[in-house]
C-alpha cells in the first residue's frame, strides 16, 4: 500500500510515539516577577535542564520537583532539577516548579530551543521527546488600556468586557480561558499587591 521511492523521495522512520513530556508556561505574573512551569509527563521525570529567555530568572522552588525531594538550582537564564536519591516526578500533569524573576525585557518569555540545554531525563539518564510550549504573551497581564500600569481603568476595562461578554486573553488572570469574577478579584488582588 506504500508508494513507491522516487528521485526527490525520503523514508520516514519513526516509533510513531508523540512527545512523552510537555512543558508551558502559566500562571504569569510579571507585575511580581513569578511564572509556573507546568508539565504533563507519560513517563517517570528524573531530571530536567531547560533555558528560559526573555526574563533574568532570579530562583526556581516548589510544585512537584519539590514535592519529590528533587534538588533545584538555577543561573539567569538556566534551571536544573535532578534527585541525588533516587525519586521522580510521577507521570501526570502538574506545576513542575515556580519561578522567580526580574529584568522583563518587554518581549516574549520563551524556552530555550538548544537541545544540549533543553533535556528532559528519564530514569535511565536517557532523553526523552519533549514538547515546549509556545512563548508567553509580552503584555502585561492584566493591563488592558496598554498604558503599562495596572490600576483601576484595567478594572473597569475588565468589567466591560465580561458584562460585553467580550474575550482578551490579557484580561485573563487565572488563563482559564474565560472572562469572569475570578480574573476581576485576581487583578484587584494583583493591583493591590
Amino acid at each position: 500500500a506504500a508508494a513507491p521511492l522516487q528521485d526527490w523521495s525520503a523514508i520516514f522512520i519513526t516509533t510513531g510515539r508523540q512527545p512523552r513530556v510537555h512543558l508551558s508556561f502559566e500562571n504569569i505574573d510579571l507585575a511580581n516577577g513569578i511564572l509556573d512551569i507546568r508539565m504533563e509527563n507519560d513517563d517517570p521525570i528524573a531530571g530536567f535542564q531547560f533555558e528560559i529567555f526573555g526574563i533574568t530568572m532570579t530562583g526556581i522552588s516548589g510544585g512537584e520537583a519539590e514535592a519529590n525531594d528533587f534538588i533545584l538550582s538555577g543561573s539567569s537564564n538556566m534551571v536544573l532539577g535532578f534527585s541525588t536519591s533516587g525519586t521522580v516526578i510521577p507521570p501526570g500533569s502538574h506545576i513542575l516548579s515556580q519561578i522567580t524573576f526580574s529584568d522583563y525585557d518587554s518581549g516574549e518569555i520563551c524556552f530555550g530551543t538548544d537541545p544540549i540545554n533543553n533535556i528532559v531525563s528519564n530514569i535511565y539518564g536517557n532523553s526523552l521527546q519533549t514538547e515546549w510550549g509556545d512563548c508567553a504573551d509580552s503584555s502585561l497581564m492584566g493591563d488592558l488600556n496598554n498604558d503599562g500600569l495596572l490600576d483601576i481603568l484595567d478594572l473597569v476595562a475588565l468589567a466591560n468586557l465580561i458584562l460585553d461578554d467580550e474575550f482578551d486573553s490579557n484580561g485573563d488572570m487565572n488563563v482559564d480561558g474565560q472572562l469572569n469574577i475570578l480574573d476581576i478579584v485576581q487583578l484587584v488582588s494583583t493591583i493591590l499587591g
